[in-house]
C-alpha cells in the first residue's frame, strides 16, 4: 500500500489539532478491483440509461412533448455511487480513518485508508434528495443501494455532517455536534453499521438471487424471440411505444393503463391481417416523466410477408387510439437511429450486427427493473409475449425481499 505524507490542516481555531499533525494518504488497487456485479458487469450502465430515460422529453411525429422534469445525472450518479460505496466497504475490513492523538489528547496524526474517499463524496445535501418525494424512496434499486440507503436512514453521519459542514467543507477532524467525537469516527461507525447489518440481512445472498432473477428474465425473454426469429428466413422488427397524449399522461392510474393494455392486445389478437403475418411479439411496460405509464412493445414479422413496414405500424397504432378515449392514445415507432439498428430488415443468416443489437436491447427490456425502475405494482405483469391467436402466460417479474 502507497503513502503520501503531508501536513494536516488546522485552523486557529482548531485546538483539538496539534500544530505538528500528520495526514497520511493510503492507496491500494483493491478497491478498483471489485467486480460491480456477479451477473451485471453492466449494471452502472443499465442505472444511466433507465435513468436518462425516465426523465428525458419525448417527441411525437417528430414535434417536442413537453416533459415537466429534464434529464438530470443526480438520480444515476446517487444509485451508481450507493452501490459502489457499499461494494467497497463491505470488500474490506480497515477503517476509513486512523486517529493517533498525543498526551493531550490532540490529534497528530490522521491515516486516510482507501474508503476514505466516500467519506468527500457524500456531503451535506444528500440526505434531502434522498428522503424527499422526489428521491429513492419512490424507486426500486438494485439490493446493495437499497441496503445503504436503509442504513442512511437511521445512521446520524448524514445528520452530523449537515449540522457541522459546509458542502465541499467536510474534513474528517471536523467535531460531531455533540463534541464527543470526530466526523471521520463517525464515518468509520458507519461503516461497522453496514458491514454487520449486511452480515444480519445476508446480503451476498440477495444480491445472488437478485442477479439470478435478472439474468432468468433475459434468459426467457430472449428464448421467446430466438423462437420467433427461427420461425423465419427473414425477419421485419418494428420496435413501438404506446403512451397517453401529455396531458394526461402522468395522471393516467398504472390499474386503467393496464386495462387499455389489455384491452390493445385482445384487439389485435382479432386482427386477421396480424394474424397473417406476425410471428410474434414481447412487450414491458415502463415509466417515465412525460409519459407516465407506458409500454414499449418489439414486434417480429414474416419479412416474406412485410414489404412496407409503415402499412403494419400504422394498423397497430391504430388499434391503440381506438381503444384510449378522447383521442389520448398515442404510439411512436422506434426507428434505427435511436436504437442502434436493431429494427428493419433482418436476414437471419447474414444480418449479424442487427441481431446482436436486438439481443442486446431484448437484455436492457429484461434486466432495467432490476438496474432502476419505478416501484412496481404489486403482482402486476412487467412484461409478457404475445402470439396472434392464442393466450399468453402470466409472467411476474417480483421484487427480491431485503
Amino acid at each position: 500500500m502507497n503513502e503520501i505524507k503531508q501536513p494536516l490542516a488546522r485552523s486557529p481555531s482548531q485546538s483539538w489539532i496539534a500544530r505538528d499533525a500528520v495526514r497520511i494518504q493510503l492507496s491500494s488497487q483493491d478497491l478498483a478491483a471489485a467486480p460491480p456485479s456477479r451477473v451485471m458487469s453492466d449494471a452502472a450502465d443499465l442505472v444511466a440509461r433507465a435513468s436518462r430515460e425516465m426523465h428525458l422529453g419525448v417527441k411525437h411525429k417528430g414535434e417536442p412533448v413537453p416533459a415537466w422534469l429534464n434529464h438530470s445525472p443526480e438520480l444515476e450518479h446517487r444509485v451508481i455511487t450507493l452501490e459502489q460505496f457499499g461494494r467497497d466497504a463491505l470488500g474490506s475490513v480497515d477503517p476509513a480513518f486512523r486517529f493517533k492523538f498525543n498526551e493531550q489528547g490532540q490529534i497528530v496524526e490522521v491515516a486516510e485508508h482507501p474508503l476514505a474517499k466516500h467519506f468527500y463524496r457524500f456531503r451535506p445535501g444528500w440526505e434531502a434528495p434522498l428522503t424527499s418525494d422526489d428521491g429513492l424512496v419512490d424507486y426500486r434499486t438494485r439490493p446493495l443501494a437499497h441496503f445503504v440507503l436503509d442504513v442512511f436512514a437511521y445512521h446520524p453521519f448524514l445528520k452530523q455532517c449537515w449540522a457541522v459542514a459546509l458542502p465541499g467543507h467536510m474534513r474528517p477532524t471536523q467535531r460531531t455536534p455533540e463534541g464527543d467525537g470526530y466526523l471521520g469516527e463517525a464515518f468509520n461507525d458507519l461503516l461497522d453499521a453496514l458491514r454487520a447489518e449486511a452480515f444480519s440481512r445476508q446480503i451476498d445472498d440477495v444480491e445472488i438471487v437478485h442477479d439470478k432473477g435478472a439474468k432468468r428474465a433475459n434468459d426467457r425473454m430472449w428464448a421467446y424471440i430466438g423462437g420467433c426469429l427461427r420461425q423465419c428466413k427473414r425477419a421485419y422488427v418494428a420496435s413501438m411505444v404506446f403512451f397517453h397524449r401529455e396531458e394526461y399522461g402522468c395522471k393516467v392510474p398504472i390499474e386503467l393503463a393496464m386495462q387499455h393494455h389489455a384491452t390493445f392486445t385482445n384487439r389485435l389478437r382479432a386482427r386477421a391481417a396480424i394474424k397473417q403475418r406476425l410471428i410474434g411479439a414481447i412487450w414491458k411496460r415502463d415509466w417515465s416523466d412525460a409519459r407516465g405509464h407506458h409500454y414499449r412493445w418489439i414486434f417480429i414479422f414474416d419479412g416474406e410477408l412485410v414489404q412496407a413496414a409503415w402499412e403494419w405500424t400504422d394498423l397497430i397504432e391504430a388499434q391503440w387510439g381506438n381503444v384510449v378515449p378522447q383521442g389520448a392514445g398515442y404510439a411512436d415507432t422506434v426507428d434505427d437511429e435511436e436504437q442502434s439498428g436493431y429494427t428493419g430488415m433482418i436476414e437471419l443468416d447474414g444480418s449479424v450486427d442487427k441481431l446482436a443489437a436486438l439481443k442486446a436491447e431484448i437484455r436492457y427490456l429484461a434486466m432495467k427493473d432490476y438496474a432502476l425502475c419505478v416501484e412496481p405494482l404489486a403482482n402486476a405483469n412487467a412484461w409478457g409475449t404475445f402470439t396472434p391467436g392464442r393466450e399468453e402466460p402470466q409472467i411476474r417479474l417480483t421484487r427480491c425481499q431485503l
